[in-house]
């Protein structure tokens, strides 16, 4: 055997790439590569430990660990069940044909210790059967030492509903080593609707404290599923007191996804002294905020290891306060705020708050806001986004994301891009969606070179132009330089003239370009969610759409 297949990394980053543990979510087992890490474990002797750590890494759900039970003691039913699991599930479930004694947990045993994530299969089609409660309680008790089966799990995607009862489910996933959970806490059939209203119910919080706290798990990173209500616009939040006695018991925490989660003055300040907590997602009130920046203006550090933060509040002035208090967000790098469908936004006012803190100035590399709302309704905001407006966010000198969705008209000049590019050369991503068509923007499509040629690296942007003129001619524009790193630029709403001369210009000066958008909505099928009644609307559409097949039949990379 060569001598660089005796090197272990070597080794683990081969056999990890055989199989896709990305798709634990939503495959059943085995996963795809399966068979081919079986028999890469079965070809020498040296390879099978490391084929067989990568196999069992990750699991979806406890459908490997079942089958490691001996043939004889277990069987799956096939009969067709009438409830809704067993039509998804395709099999009725699992019945033991005889006791288990402690010899038949010999193969667990045995890869159990190799297991580090366990996913669960969103998707019923994904579930090979239906490991029922009497099946779990039996399968937990009958060990011949009582506790978890898969005891170094790091990582584990659990629903609400597992702990309802004893929690058998999550006390045989559960172990010391437990860091990390992803946490479905709705499904839609728990969901009632009274009135029209939708009714979340409260979850089993207190006994998913007690489960962890039993086992010992070191909980640095805990994510809850948001929930978002028919619409899909509206985003629905929620605090039961159980949850937040809950997080408040992660010492340890490092990230917290949870943007349904709304939480009070109080709590907000028991995370902004923790001292590892670098990722924070939830829902703020402006009168949540506004209590902690009146209340602690004095205090020595706030939240000083966060480097990303992502909030769904109403309100952008109180957020202002917050981000002025003295020694607060000094390790900040992204800042993401989100707001409902008819929320209003002071922009200007919001963006001076950043250059009175230094901290942010010099660390910040992605800002993004944005506001729900449907493409072809007119803005609800009239206050436009111009020169002024941004002109604060000229002193963030490492930007190389900017995202600013804010339901309003975009007034930026050819002249306002060139300033744009000069301050942010490491830009990446640069997003200004809008929806309005009644006016001309006032950038024009080669108005994007000066600002393409500043930043190299941009792969991203969002922005209407006037694509109604004719391009200009070299004689008067000079010779353009292809850019090498722009693969997707989105046109809202851009008025256009002639398809073929737009084509022509975006090969040119996009030489790496890969899609093109209109930045509307599109359901899973591909088909436009609604329809412009605007009849510019939709003629500027078709034009756009001439200029998408022109460019898929020359692109190496067709539009998707």
């Amino acid at each position: 055997m060569h001598k660089c297949l005796q090197i272990p990394e070597i080794i683990d980053a081969i056999f990890s790439n055989v199989i896709d543990t990305h798709l634990g979510v939503t495959e059943k087992a085995p996963l795809p590569g399966s068979s081919t890490l079986v028999n890469v474990a079965l070809t020498c002797r040296s390879f099978k430990e490391p084929a067989l750590h990568i196999l069992w890494r990750v699991i979806p759900g406890l459908d490997p660990v079942v089958r490691c039970l001996p043939y004889d003691a277990v069987r799956t039913i096939e009969e067709p069940n009438e409830t809704l699991v067993g039509r998804r599930c395709g099999f009725k479930g699992l019945r033991f044909d005889r006791n288990l004694q402690s010899k038949d947990y010999t193969r667990i045993r045995e890869n159990a210790a190799r297991v580090r994530v366990v996913c669960r299969p969103r998707f019923g089609a994904a579930r090979s059967y239906a490991l029922d409660k009497l099946f779990l309680h039996i399968l937990y008790s009958r060990q011949e030492v009582i506790g978890p089966i898969l005891p170094c799990v790091q990582h584990a995607m659990l629903y609400a509903n597992d702990f309802e009862g004893h929690a058998v489910y999550p006390r045989l996933i559960i172990g010391p080593h437990l860091t990390s959970i992803d946490l479905v806490a709705f499904e839609k059939s728990k969901i009632k609707v009274v009135n029209g209203i939708e009714i979340i119910p409260d979850g089993p919080w207190r006994t998913i404290k007690r489960v962890l706290e039993e086992a010992g798990s070191p909980i640095q990173r805990f994510k809850i599923d948001e929930y978002r209500t028919e619409d899909h616009w509206k985003l629905n939040t929620f605090a039961p007191h159980d949850l937040i006695s809950l997080l408040q018991s992660f010492r340890s925490l490092r990230v917290l996804e949870a943007l349904s989660l709304n939480i009070d003055h109080a709590t907000l300040m028991h995370f902004s002294v923790l001292p590892h907590l670098e990722e924070l997602t939830v829902s703020l009130s402006p009168e949540t905020i506004t209590y902690v920046a009146d209340h602690h203006k004095h205090c020595d550090h706030f939240f000083p290891s966060l480097q990303m933060m992502c909030l769904n509040t109403p309100s952008l002035e109180p957020c202002a306060e917050l981000f002025q208090l003295p020694h607060a967000f000094e390790c900040l790098t992204a800042l993401k705020i989100r707001g409902e469908a008819g929320t209003r936004w002071d922009l200007h006012s919001f963006f001076q708050a950043f250059r009175r803190n230094a901290s942010l100035s010099k660390n910040l590399t992605c800002l993004k806001l944005w506001i729900a709302f449907y493409p072809w309704d007119p803005p609800l905001n009239t206050q436009a986004i111009d020169f002024t407006t941004v002109a604060p966010l000229l002193f963030l000198p490492n930007l190389s994301t900017i995202h600013i969705e804010a339901d309003c008209p975009v007034h930026l000049t050819n002249v306002d891009l060139v300033k744009m590019g000069a301050a942010w050369p490491h830009l990446e991503v640069f997003n200004f969606p809008e929806r309005t068509s009644r006016s001309l923007p006032q950038v024009t499509l080669t108005g994007l070179l000066p600002l393409l040629a500043a930043c190299p690296s941009l792969r991203e942007l969002t922005l209407r132009v006037d694509a109604s003129e004719d391009v200009s001619s070299y004689a008067d524009l000079g010779p353009i330089d292809p850019h090498r790193s722009l693969t997707d630029f989105c046109y809202c709403r851009s008025p256009i003239k002639d398809p073929g001369c737009v084509a022509a210009f975006l090969a040119l000066a996009f030489s790496r370009l890969e899609t093109i958008g209109d930045n509307w909505l599109y359901g899973l099928d591909g088909d436009l969610v609604g329809y412009p009644e605007d009849p510019v609307d939709q003629r500027y559409r078709i034009l756009w759409g001439e200029v998408e097949k022109k460019l898929d039949q020359v692109l190496l990379h067709p539009n998707n």
